[in-house]
């Protein structure tokens, strides 16, 4: 399995428009190591991406499993697919038909 780690800690970094100093003033890990994590020279210690994941308000798992941007955008493909699907407003149904308040065609015009 293909190890995400990196990638995401910098899209979730950038995504939030946050730099390495700030999460690490927030989090209380150097910002040496954070940098090493997303250049893949070191890798962290399980607290360390247990921390990482409560701040970004990730699963763990996902974390580094999963490449978030791609999940992200997958499920915002599915979101509008599910939005095309739905059945479109019958303005007549409302009455609104003929351009006028009430329609007095019972909705055949």
């Amino acid at each position: 399995m293909k190890n995400f780690l990196s990638q995401n800690l910098i899209y979730l970094r950038k995504k939030r428009g946050l730099t390495n100093s700030q999460i690490s003033q927030d989090i209380n890990i150097p910002e040496k190591n954070l940098v090493a994590w997303e250049l893949e020279t070191a890798v962290p210690e399980v607290e360390d991406v247990m921390t990482l994941s409560k701040y970004y308000n990730v699963d763990t798992s996902d974390i580094s499993n999963v490449l978030l941007e791609q999940e992200e955008f997958k499920n915002y493909k599915t979101e509008l697919l599910n939005t095309a699907k739905r059945p479109p407003i019958s303005f007549g149904a409302l009455g609104l038909c003929c351009k006028q308040r009430f329609c007095s065609t019972q909705n055949l015009c």
